[in-house]
Formats: C-alpha cells, structure tokens, sequence
C-alpha cells in the first residue's frame, strides 16, 4: 500500500489555488477525487488539530482517553481469561460500578475526549463545499 504525498500549501490552502463551482452531475466526483488527492494533507491536518488541543487541555484530554480505554481493556481482559465472571456476580457487579462512577466522575473529560476527536472531522464537514469547488491540480482530473 502506497500513501500519497503531500502536496504544497499554495496547491492545498494557498492563494494559488483555482476554485470553480461544478455542475451537479460532477458534485460527488469532485469532491471524491479532491478527497484523494490531498487525503495526506487532510490527514496532517487532522493530527496538527488533535495534538494542539492536546497541548492546550493535556488533563481532560488524558483523564476521557483513560476512562475510555480502561473499561474496554478490562472487558477484553474479562473476554479472553476463562473465567466463569457472568455467573460470578461478585467479580461483576464491583466492577460495572467502578466502571459507571469513573464514567460520571470524568464525564468533562470525556465529552472533551470527543470533543478533540470531533474538531478535525468538523473542519472537514466545513471545509466540504471548498474541497467541491476546488479545482485540483492533478494532470488527470475526469472532472
């Protein structure tokens, strides 16, 4: 599996960049192949977003990972031992209600968790009618 290279700022971003409005039978097209073409760039972006949100509220950001994380580790734990734990109420319910107070204790920190996770694919939501009406350089373009 090749990754696509980044492209330049003035092809992504930049004021180089040529925009036309398309025909709504090449909407979709475009959209798909501007998608591809600048995907690395896309994916930069995303983690330059992630990381200095990161930077800005490390605590929330680390605390909702862990209370996500944590949980799911142990039920993956839970799954692959043979224990009998689903007729063993005793080892069961403690920790459904560990699991629950954790989730209520940090629930700031979780929805911050999503909230970090969410901006890039929101500024991808945002940028959509930019990335249809871009005009992107490739040599091929079937638009």
């Amino acid at each position: 599996m090749r990754s696509v290279p980044l492209r330049s700022f003035n092809d992504f971003l930049g004021f180089g960049a040529r925009y036309s409005i398309p025909k709504e039978c090449k909407w979709n097209g475009r959209m798909v192949s501007n998608l591809i073409y600048y995907q690395s760039n896309y994916f930069l972006l995303s983690l330059i977003i992630i990381m200095l949100l990161r930077a800005l509220n490390p605590i929330p950001v680390i605390t909702g990972l862990l209370v996500i994380c944590l949980p799911l580790m142990i039920l993956l734990f839970l799954d692959t031992q043979t224990l009998n734990t689903i007729n063993q109420p005793k080892i069961l319910v403690p920790v459904c209600i560990v699991i629950a107070m954790l989730l209520i204790r940090f629930i700031s920190g979780i929805i911050f968790f999503f909230c970090v996770l969410l901006v890039p694919v929101l500024s991808k939501f945002q940028c959509e009618i930019t990335i249809v009406i871009k005009i992107s350089s490739m040599p091929s373009c079937p638009l």
